[in-house]
């Protein structure tokens, strides 16, 4: 990375404070500055002292470090270190630069890189050309006192300087997603269900699974509707005792960086986003008055699917969803910031056609030669919820066909059959006339389904060949 900010040079065992440009995640806390110490590491909140006689990590003193080379590296004598900010969005990052900068007293000039990104991630890269060789020197990262990890001590055969070191973010990374919905609209799902038969409380996301598949079922329905946010108490379509609750729809995250997320309620609740667990607190208990189980995540601007479960058995009853954005304070949930899709129809059309009879063969193995008849078949699925009304489906045809004889117009439910069609239509406005051209095949409502058991029409007409 070539960095932009001017060279520094700095007498040696010094480190400065800078500012990174964005947020920057490690150890569960989100940095905005980082202190750069000559010697080839970096350590964030305060450094008591610059430390030029490299040693085995960890290192108590600096529980939160990075360590591209650790040694006794004299800027006094030459080179440079240079840091900066680079990129935008996305793809922004932190570079920090030691140039051809001495080892003391005299072993040669190292010249190494460190590189923060926004998710998380630190890379190390290095000249090979240079006299970095891990000889003397301390590679590593160091989260706390008892997570951290020494790549090399003082050992070449455990370097190589021709090679990047990537040390990639334990935080969990979410990705946007594309809504089920063109626009969804303002406010979540909430459905509630009966669980009076269940006399218990789960204690792990397991047991919540197994709650939810044995009770969040039609014959326990309560009722279902929006509400605008995760932020109250009380079933809004039963008994506010012995209930079940899931929350549905999505989660806009206005920036790409850091997020926390905590709950609280009573009793059990868990988070989904993106289909991932993010947090839980289970087990039966009150409401603590504030955030419980905060837990951080990395995750890009956009739209993100959001699940919410929570199960009241006797008492209190509350639920509540927390973040933190980057940047920003820890706060409910606005209500600006859920959504949810409505019902809508997801329509697709498939086009087949067959040989059904020809002046040559008859109906026995038909060929496509002038004067046969040629059956068409469309067939349109609805994946989605919502049924799609007034469905009309137009087909023009090519100068090879004889479209005066355009016939046997007729739309069937179900999957399109093109050679086993024997019925008539059981939808009472097909479409066009006999001998009309272009076609519009007429399928009325086709009623909602889904992707995994779609509703289908199909339909068909017949036309010679020229």
């Amino acid at each position: 990375e070539d960095v932009h900010s001017s060279g520094v040079a700095y007498d040696d065992g010094i480190d400065i404070n800078v500012p990174l440009g964005f947020s920057f995640p490690f150890n569960g806390t989100t940095y905005t500055e980082v202190d750069i110490d000559s010697n080839g590491y970096l350590v964030f909140g305060t450094d008591p002292k610059s430390v030029y006689t490299n040693q085995t990590l960890a290192q108590s003193d600096k529980p939160q470090s990075i360590y591209p080379y650790w040694d006794d590296l004299n800027v006094a004598n030459g080179g440079t270190i240079r840091y900066g900010t680079l990129g935008t969005g996305d793809n922004i990052h932190f570079v920090v630069s030691w140039e051809n900068v001495p080892q003391y007293p005299s072993y040669g000039t190292f010249s190494l890189q460190v590189i923060l990104y926004l998710d998380g991630s630190i890379r190390f890269r290095y000249d090979a050309t240079s006299s970095v060789d891990g000889a003397s020197g301390t590679v590593g990262v160091q989260e706390n006192t008892t997570n951290y990890d020494q790549h090399s001590f003082n050992n070449s055969s455990t370097f190589d300087a021709t090679k990047d070191i990537l040390y990639t973010s334990i935080l969990t990374q979410l990705t946007a997603v594309t809504p089920s919905c063109t626009t969804p609209s303002s406010q979540i799902n909430m459905t509630t269900y009966n669980t009076t038969a269940y006399n218990s409380y789960p204690n792990d996301s397991t047991q919540y699974a197994t709650l939810i598949q044995n009770y969040a079922t039609d014959a326990n329905l309560f009722g279902t509707g929006t509400v605008a946010q995760i932020n109250g108490s009380g079933n809004p379509y039963g008994s506010n005792e012995n209930y079940l609750s899931i929350f549905e729809g999505y989660i806009y995250l206005p920036t790409t960086g850091v997020y926390a997320f905590g709950v609280d309620g009573d009793d059990a609740i868990e988070v989904y986003i993106d289909d991932t667990l993010i947090t839980g607190w289970y087990g039966g208990h009150g409401r603590a008055n504030q955030a419980r189980e905060i837990v951080n995540v990395f995750a890009y601007a956009g739209w993100h699917k959001l699940t919410y479960h929570h199960q009241e058995r006797g008492g209190a009853d509350n639920y509540y969803l927390y973040w933190q954005p980057p940047n920003g304070s820890l706060e409910i949930v606005p209500a600006t910031q859920l959504f949810h899709c409505s019902a809508e129809a997801k329509m697709s059309i498939v086009k087949s056609s067959c040989t059904i009879l020809d002046p040559v063969n008859g109906a026995v193995n038909p060929k496509r030669i002038p004067g046969a008849t040629i059956r068409f078949a469309m067939e349109v699925s609805n994946t989605g919820a919502a049924s799609a009304t007034n469905v009309l489906l137009s087909d023009s045809l090519s100068s090879e066909f004889d479209t005066t004889s355009i016939n046997n117009i007729q739309v069937q439910a179900g999957a399109c059959d093109c050679l086993g069609v024997t019925s008539a239509s059981n939808n009472g406005a097909n479409g066009t006339a006999d001998g009309v051209h272009p076609i519009v095949l007429d399928f009325g409502t086709v009623l909602g389904g889904s992707v995994a058991t779609p509703t289908k029409e199909c339909g068909y007409f017949e036309v010679e060949l020229i």
